[in-house]
């Protein structure tokens, strides 16, 4: 899977905002895949709605975390104590208000728990490559 990765953000010689963005979408993707299944191999097993999402998120923010280090910006960005602490303190909230956006959508009967999630983590998307790309990966170039 990495080695697609390299080959896809390789052939696209552009480093604006706008193939950044296309690169968090393409890890988003491959992580919101994890946190889907995770999602709901949790919630088949009888737990609540919002701790499957929370632990699905978990797993596909951990994904996003180490693949956006090596690939959303033009040189790795190195692991450091002090962008782990903003990254866990802002995707704690994250997932917690998550979370509950899913339960609260998809407890109405118009729209299932799956498209509550679709919903939720496509705002969250945006959301979270503004923070990740701004704040908690921002480097002096």
């Amino acid at each position: 899977m990495l080695n697609l990765l390299k080959v896809v953000f390789l052939k696209i010689k552009k480093e604006d905002l706008v193939f950044q963005y296309f690169k968090y979408l393409i890890i988003g993707i491959i992580s919101n895949i994890y946190s889907f299944i995770i999602f709901k191999m949790i919630s088949f097993l009888g737990f609540p709605i919002n701790i499957s999402s929370s632990l699905g998120m978990l797993v596909g923010i951990l994904n996003t975390y180490i693949l956006s280090r090596i690939y959303l910006k033009k040189v790795i960005v190195p692991h450091s104590n002090k962008r782990l602490f903003f990254f866990s303190i802002y995707y704690a909230i994250a997932i917690l208000i998550t979370s509950q956006a899913i339960e609260i959508l998809g407890s109405y009967k118009f729209l299932s728990y799956n498209l509550a999630w679709l919903y939720c983590n496509i705002i969250a998307s945006i959301l979270n490559f503004v923070f990740l790309n701004f704040i908690t990966l921002a480097t002096k170039q």
